[in-house]
């Protein structure tokens, strides 16, 4: 619930740096219920959506201070 909460906050945000920072703690929200439900394949999608999402934060960080 948690997750999808704060999701749905991050779709409103304007500020595609706070979109990107949200969708990073959802998507380790999520690592840790699919843990916790003992979903393999649930863990190994989610963390490439994680590795994903860090990398664009890093991207669009590193652009911004250009």
């Amino acid at each position: 619930i948690a997750a999808t909460l704060i999701y749905t906050y991050a779709l409103w945000q304007k500020n595609t740096k706070t979109y990107k920072l949200l969708g990073i703690i959802v998507n380790a929200l999520m690592i840790v219920y699919d843990v916790y439900i003992k979903s393999i394949l649930g863990v190994i999608l989610i963390s490439i959506t994680f590795v994903s999402s860090i990398i664009g934060y890093y991207k669009d960080s590193k652009k911004n201070k250009i």
